[in-house]
């Protein structure tokens, strides 16, 4: 039997890793969904489990070697091109 190397079993941990990320990502979205198939939670309960999904994700690009700041420059740019679309929705309803 061969034996693995160091950099061998952190690649096989760090794959055990991300598929471990990626099922509580998708428990995460599931419980979201079940949460307003429900209807009769809070906004407290919504907020939480869209919290715990951001969480994964988050914890899910460490691993994917996308840092923190990066997704927080791409979010950034996604919320500030929605702020225009929206403007621009409204500038044109309003005509």
């Amino acid at each position: 039997m061969k034996q693995r190397t160091g950099s061998e079993l952190d690649i096989a941990g760090n794959i055990r890793q991300i598929e471990m990320l990626k099922c509580d990502l998708l428990c995460g979205v599931s419980q979201l969904y079940q949460l307003m198939r429900e209807g009769s939670c809070g906004a407290d309960a919504l907020g939480e489990a869209l919290a715990a999904i951001m969480f994964e994700a988050l914890e899910l690009s460490d691993h994917l070697g996308v840092s923190v700041e990066t997704l927080d420059k791409k979010v950034t740019r996604m919320l500030r091109a929605k702020a225009r679309e929206r403007r621009q929705d409204v500038y044109y309803a309003a005509q």
